[in-house]
């Protein structure tokens, strides 16, 4: 592995980027949470899939404009145990970032929950 030692250094705990249960059921798999679980193993720190979630499902965001990504994200998540971030820096793993409207949905929905820090890991850039 080779990573920015910076970004993982004093990590509380890893969230992967949460789908909704109709693409997770399609899909089988979260990639996001894949990733993550590497991570947490990688730098021995715990995963949790039960403190973030997506809590309506939205379209796919391959062909809407940048507003309307931000658009179709906006509300979409929600953290169902603020208990476990509170104070916490959390690392947001998600598979693949295009505007960042999904990424910052997710993080500014933590941060208002109580996370001190929200950093943030993809493992690719789309444009």
């Amino acid at each position: 592995f080779r990573y920015h030692i910076d970004l993982f250094e004093n990590i509380d705990c890893i969230l992967p980027v949460p789908l909704s249960i109709r693409r997770l059921l399609f899909r089988k798999y979260n990639q996001s949470a894949l990733i993550g679980r590497v991570f947490s193993k990688h730098i021995k720190t715990a995963m949790l899939t039960d403190v973030l979630k997506r809590k309506r499902f939205t379209s796919t965001q391959g062909n809407l404009s940048f507003e309307k990504r931000h658009e179709n994200v906006k509300d979409a998540f929600v953290v169902l145990k603020p208990e476990k971030i509170v104070g916490k820096t959390v690392l947001l793993v998600d598979d693949v970032m295009a505007s960042g409207a999904t990424i910052l949905s997710c993080a500014r929905v933590l941060k208002k929950s109580g996370a001190a820090e929200v950093r943030i890991l993809t493992i690719a850039r789309s444009l």
